[in-house]
């Protein structure tokens, strides 16, 4: 794939470019074991597979983690020291957001840093991602790394500056199933967010459908074989193998 160019325009686009930036040391440390999922990989597809409507902004950065491939236990300390050490702080949300990261940038922005796993890759509830870190539960993330990691050369650029990325995404029917699962599921307890995913899903599946490269069909026959591989994959999510608590 040829390197995606997205326009840096707003106050929002410069914090995600410089945490980015922080972050590489964490993709590079986590390699075939995290994802970016959530409102920026939905950004990122359709601006590599567009389908002729603006992709929606989005100022944070949701990780998916995969805490099997990782072998994290409950007296694991992996991702928080990872994290705290290139300057993302545990507690960046509300109370009760013990998921959620952030780290303060030029004048006074904060990134924030939300942290997910496979559905049932915890027995814990909230979800374990390691001692003494919650998570939140990711559907479809399960299937999503069953896919793999799709490694996507990104230039942001800024009045003539670029910024280059290689970053960690899921297969574009993979981002298709992500946003499929959280639609259906009804997690999302705000109207506006539901609408948002709705939308999300049906971009990505619309961008799949388009896309000329068929080599993002799912390995197995048991998620289908339509084009992409969508014709059954978000009714056939596999779980993740239970983990320790």
């Amino acid at each position: 794939m040829d390197r995606i160019l997205v326009g840096t325009t707003t106050k929002a686009d410069r914090l995600l470019v410089a945490g980015l930036v922080d972050l590489q040391p964490v993709f590079n440390a986590l390699q075939g074991s995290v994802l970016i999922v959530g409102g920026l990989m939905t950004r990122l597809w359709l601006h590599a597979q567009p389908i002729g409507l603006p992709a929606r902004a989005t100022a944070d950065v949701d990780l998916g983690i995969d805490r099997k491939r990782l072998q994290l236990a409950a007296t694991s300390k992996v991702i928080r020291p990872l994290l705290e050490k290139h300057g993302f702080d545990a507690g960046g949300g509300q109370p009760g957001e013990p998921f959620r990261f952030s780290k303060e940038f030029t004048g006074g922005q904060k990134l924030l840093v939300d942290l997910l796993i496979a559905s049932g890759a915890s027995r814990s509830e909230p979800p374990l991602l390691e001692k003494d870190l919650t998570s939140l539960a990711a559907p479809g993330l399960a299937y999503a790394f069953l896919r793999g990691v799709y490694v996507m050369p990104v230039d942001f650029f800024d009045d003539g500056e670029i910024s280059g990325f290689d970053l960690p995404l899921p297969h574009l029917d993979a981002a298709f199933v992500m946003k499929a699962e959280l639609t259906r599921s009804g997690m999302r307890s705000r109207a506006d967010r539901r609408r948002t995913d709705t939308v999300d899903a049906m971009s990505l599946a619309a961008s799949c459908l388009d896309r000329p490269d068929r080599s993002s069909r799912p390995p197995s026959a048991r998620y289908g074989h339509s084009r992409c591989g969508l014709s059954r994959s978000w009714n056939r999510e596999p779980d993740a193998s239970p983990q320790p608590p």
